[in-house]
């Protein structure tokens, strides 16, 4: 079984998401016999970003704000890790916007951030032009904030953003890559010439992707759904196991049906920093 985990949130700083600090995540890790453990919290700014101020501490709308606060949340792993004999990386899950504004930004700050790897992932549903960008449950809950491009194309764009951060090189794997079906989005068979295009993007550029297991925590399917895991499989797409962990009770999660899932389908790819 996979011993090792790579995408997993603490509370740093009072920002993250996390529940647990980063010591608390490494200690567990190391009882569970794990050989590595990567932390990856968000990295998630964008000032197009609509409601920001009432969403959750983790996202920014600045980028001129952000930079101090990636490296305070360095520094607080690097320090944990120093207690502990395992292995200890650090990364950033980052949502990736394909907007010239956005690319430049994540470039320079990339250059200066001394992280070890980066989870590409996409969390929200973005206008043609990446200027109105929104959660996915505003296009049931909140009409004020819907365009006409969003309605038309907001969800399309979703699926072509994870390609778009596929094809970037920015990025180690992406992450749960059927994400948006948590919320009763992009269910229906209408959907499927897009998440095959994003299954050949994936196979085109050799970019791994992750069996998410928090998926069986909410809507008892993993990310993605067997339907995508066995595309994935036919065309040699590395996977690796995630747990998407935001606990000390979440390291680890699911991975025996994990491998099970993976062994099913005689899934022998498998991706290891």
């Amino acid at each position: 079984m996979q011993d090792f985990t790579y995408h997993c949130h603490t509370n740093a700083l009072g920002i993250f998401d996390g529940r647990n600090t980063a010591e608390e995540m490494i200690a567990r890790a190391e009882e569970l016999g794990f050989r590595e453990i990567g932390i990856s919290n968000h990295l998630i700014c964008n000032p197009h970003v609509l409601e920001i101020k009432n969403m959750n501490a983790i996202y920014f709308g600045d980028y001129n704000q952000v930079e101090d606060v990636y490296k305070r949340n360095i520094e607080d792993i690097r320090q944990a890790a120093q207690n502990h004999n395992i292995k200890v990386l650090v990364g950033f899950e980052v949502d990736y916007f394909n907007d010239p504004e956005w690319l430049r930004f994540f470039e320079k700050l990339r250059a200066r951030l001394e992280a070890d790897y980066y989870i590409g992932s996409s969390h929200l549903v973005y206008s043609s032009d990446y200027k109105a960008i929104i959660r996915p449950l505003c296009l049931l809950e909140r009409p004020d904030l819907i365009t006409d491009d969003l309605a038309r194309n907001g969800l399309r764009n979703h699926w072509k953003n994870i390609m778009a951060a596929a094809r970037s090189g920015y990025f180690d794997f992406i992450a749960h890559i059927d994400l948006i079906k948590n919320k009763g989005f992009c269910t229906s068979p209408e959907w499927d010439e897009l998440k095959l295009e994003l299954i050949e993007t994936l196979a085109e550029t050799k970019t791994p992707y992750e069996l998410n297991t928090k998926g069986l925590r909410i809507c008892n399917e993993t990310y993605p759904s067997m339907w995508f895991i066995e595309q994935l499989a036919r065309r040699d797409v590395p996977v690796i196991i995630s747990d998407d962990a935001h606990s000390v009770n979440e390291i680890g999660d699911h991975f025996e049906e994990a491998e099970s899932m993976l062994a099913s389908v005689n899934y022998s790819v498998r991706f290891h920093l």
